[in-house]
């Protein structure tokens, strides 16, 4: 239900005084951790959501900012398992580079 989060979200924004000015607003997050799929044409385990023109995309204001995970969807553990394949890239990565560096040194060694 989007308009529970919505809900939730304007009263948090709302938090200015008689006389604050508005420049004083801070940005409001709401953060759903969902059981059930909020929108079942678009499943996805994160979404990330902002005010902008439908248009030109142009941010119309950053203050007001819905994040939702849906745990029902098997991105939790493909999105870990994309964070530890990267890792493991780096990490070879870095060994190639450490070889690399050690072939350099034994030759560096072996030409004086």
């Amino acid at each position: 239900m989007p308009e529970r989060s919505l809900s939730y979200l304007c009263r948090n924004y709302d938090t200015l005084n008689h006389r604050d000015s508005y420049l004083n607003a801070k940005t409001a997050y709401q953060i759903g951790l969902l059981n059930f799929t909020l929108f079942e044409t678009h499943p996805e385990f994160y979404a990330s959501y902002k005010m902008m023109n439908e248009k030109s995309h142009q941010i119309y204001s950053d203050k007001l900012q819905l994040r939702v995970l849906d745990l029902t969807q098997n991105d939790v553990r493909i999105f870990y398992q994309k964070q530890l394949d990267e890792k493991d890239a780096e990490i070879e990565a870095l060994k190639k580079q450490i070889e690399n560096f050690k072939e350099q040194t034994i030759s560096i060694y072996l030409t004086l």
